[in-house]
């Protein structure tokens, strides 16, 4: 089934709270748009938990990611390019399922000042698991990187913001942002400076520190643990994974000692 065939199906059931206030006509621009697909409606069940935790994961991402592009400072146009872009180059939808994303973003922008970061994060807060919240706060420092490699001041204030209210871990959410705060890897991979960041430690952390880290972060951020939200979404969990990975990998060879034996 295609994405939007999911959205329709998770609108008609469950979504609510500020987004679904927000988009209200998107049910109207989805039919509108493809009156093939209203067949799809009848084998969805209203509520369907799959489908309502996509609609709920996306439509939140929409919502935060367009408040912290506007705290970015650049001019409107600039922002929603950048965001269209970001869907576009991340996410492999196809022709209609991302003319429908930059519908949901272009709304989301003429109503920002409608958006309410409480009441995203309350609702979010609600209807997610901590791996998708994890994922969403991840996202939403990359979205922040966009054009400059790094999020702006004022992008990383409202973020710290969000995790807080999305009662995202502070050892997590500070790894995250060390983790974007030294971007622009060289080609051959992570430096050490990488390494330690992206898994939040100090250098002078002890080797059973980095250990007991490493086996925690890979927990906390393994794919398996956002399967609910569909493959695009698995896929951006397994980049986060391969990085903790290859931050362990560094840093085992700085320390001498097999990464993959302990």
């Amino acid at each position: 089934m295609k994405f939007k065939g999911k959205l329709i199906g998770a609108l008609v059931g469950s979504l609510a709270g500020p987004m679904g206030t927000l988009l209200g006509g998107l049910l109207g621009h989805l039919f509108d748009r493809a009156d093939e697909e209203q067949d799809t409606l009848g084998s969805l069940r209203p509520g369907e938990s799959v489908t309502a935790v996509q609609a709920d994961f996306l439509c939140s991402l929409i919502g935060l990611a367009v408040i912290v592009t506007h705290a970015g400072g650049a001019a409107e146009v600039t922002q929603v390019a950048a965001l269209k872009a970001f869907f576009r180059e991340n996410f492999p939808y196809g022709a209609e399922d991302q003319s429908t994303l930059e519908w949901m973003i272009d709304t989301a922008y003429q109503r920002r000042r409608a958006l309410n970061v409480t009441a995203l994060c309350r609702h979010y807060k609600q209807t997610s698991s901590p791996g998708g919240r994890l994922l969403l706060l991840r996202l939403l420092f990359k979205i922040a990187a966009v054009g400059s490699g790094r999020p702006g001041r004022g992008q990383l204030f409202l973020i710290r913001a969000i995790a807080e209210q999305l009662d995202v871990e502070p050892s997590l959410a500070e790894s995250l942002e060390a983790e974007f705060r030294v971007r622009g890897a060289a080609a051959g991979g992570l430096s050490r400076e990488q390494a330690y960041a992206v898994l939040g430690l100090p250098p002078e952390a002890a080797d059973e520190i980095v250990r007991s880290r490493y086996r925690r972060m890979a927990a906390q951020h393994h794919p398996d643990r956002v399967t609910s939200l569909g493959e695009e979404f698995i896929a951006v969990a397994e980049e986060k994974f391969k990085l903790i990975s290859e931050a362990y990998g560094v840093i085992g060879r700085e320390r001498g000692w097999n990464a993959a034996a302990h």
